[in-house]
């Protein structure tokens, strides 16, 4: 079997390299030449922390890159036997349509980056109901109370985003009804005003709280895990605060 042999085979199949531990036994067997060139490092193994930073079409690459280097120090038939002697399972296998897919890495830090998103969300939000609420943004300690009693209350029993489509609502209807008090009742009471407005005000401090339950939940799954997110997600909060 030729080099081109060799390499035709490892791709064949949807093969990618060998897992991890039996691609630990190449870089070993290139490691053992004597008296190489400081041009002819071996190329090394995606193995360990680099296995999930590596896209399989890279990891495909560098076995055709160990085996070129095998042939030209001398290792080839070495190899070759050790990879044509490998099981079915001792292969890593992705297919053609798939080998660019996101590393673990890679998707490690769109989910950091997408809880970081959300963060700056709420962060917007917090701010927003500070102003409408003069609420002190300094007692971080009496947020976190109001927030949380917000939520045992409210949202033990209907959805987040359920509760924010209501309160928007609210939120029109009362606008619209001030409205049309200010432009056709000329009587209008400032009792009734301060009384609509109020109410205004409070359905959208609720708004706003629910949008940052929301922002910590990020949907369906929460940001940190359930035993932690709610205290860690308002730390980050206030830290870019």
């Amino acid at each position: 079997m030729t080099m081109d042999d060799l390499i035709e085979y490892v791709i064949s199949e949807d093969r990618v390299c060998p897992v991890p531990y039996k691609w630990k036994v190449v870089d070993e067997t290139l490691r053992k030449v004597v008296d190489k060139p400081q041009s002819l490092q071996p190329p090394s193994s995606f193995i360990r922390a680099a296995w999930g930073a590596t896209s399989d079409r890279r990891k495909r690459a560098r076995l055709i890159e160990q085996i070129t280097f095998s042939h030209q120090v001398g290792k080839f038939d070495e190899i070759r036997s050790f990879l044509l002697s490998l099981n079915k399972d001792e292969w890593h296998y992705c297919p053609e349509a798939g080998l660019d897919a996101p590393t673990a890495e890679d998707l490690e830090m769109e989910e950091q980056e997408e809880i970081y998103d959300r963060i700056r969300q709420a962060k917007s939000f917090y701010e927003e109901f500070v102003k409408i609420s003069g609420f002190s943004d300094s007692d971080q300690n009496k947020f976190r109370e109001l927030l949380s009693t917000f939520m045992q209350i409210f949202l033990e029993k209907i959805d987040v985003q359920e509760k924010i489509s209501e309160l928007e609502n609210k939120i029109n209807s009362y606008k619209t009804f001030m409205e049309d008090l200010v432009r056709y009742e000329d009587d209008c009471s400032e009792f009734t005003l301060n009384f609509c407005s109020d109410q205004h005000r409070k359905n959208q401090e609720e708004l706003l709280l629910c949008k940052i339950l929301l922002c910590m939940q990020g949907g369906e799954k929460w940001a940190y895990g359930r035993e932690r997110d709610f205290d860690d997600f308002l730390d980050d909060m206030f830290k870019e605060y």
